[in-house]
């Protein structure tokens, strides 16, 4: 074990920023192509939150409609709900541009249908802010609220952000 993981932190280190793999993991008895760029998606190989499935199931049946993802980051929430109702409409809302571009690469390897990816942040007004970035530059807990954190930030984009109701138009 101790070998392998060696490997891996050495490999990782070397060349998996340059590299697109493509891994298969399987969600509700569904398969799921799991896209790496660079080293965006690996985070994505180990499904996490997997109470959210259960969820889904007992909550997707009540009612009909789009689901809205506000905060969409690596489509982690995008895939279970896919595999919990394939054709669902899904609205996905996300204002970082490299996770954008990660979802929108997950959804063309999946052949996910009915998926709508809006490239702007929700807010309470309309304009052009910081998007902060305290780990990573997929990081899920990235924020437009200035201070909000104590931390450093590590990665910072000028992102377009909308009202709801102006996004929704």
């Amino acid at each position: 074990m101790f070998m392998k993981q060696l490997i891996w932190r050495i490999s990782s280190t070397l060349f998996l920023d340059k590299v697109n793999l493509t891994f298969v993991r399987y969600l509700n008895g569904k398969r799921v192509k799991i896209p790496t760029i660079g080293k965006i998606g690996y985070s994505n190989l180990r499904i996490s939150e997997l109470w959210m499935v259960g969820l889904l199931q007992k909550l997707l049946p009540l009612k009909d409609g789009a689901f809205i993802d506000i905060g969409v980051n690596l489509g982690q929430t995008l895939v279970k709900v896919k595999c919990v109702e394939p054709d669902i409409q899904y609205i996905g809302f996300e204002p970082n541009p490299v996770c954008v571009y990660y979802t929108r690469e997950l959804i063309k390897k999946n052949g996910f249908k009915n998926c709508e990816l809006i490239p702007v942040g929700i807010s309470n007004e309309n304009g052009i802010v910081p998007l902060n970035c305290y780990s990573s530059e997929t990081d899920s807990a990235a924020t437009i609220v200035a201070d909000f954190r104590q931390q450093q930030i590590k990665y910072q984009f000028l992102v377009p952000v909308e009202s709801f109701e102006y996004a929704c138009q």
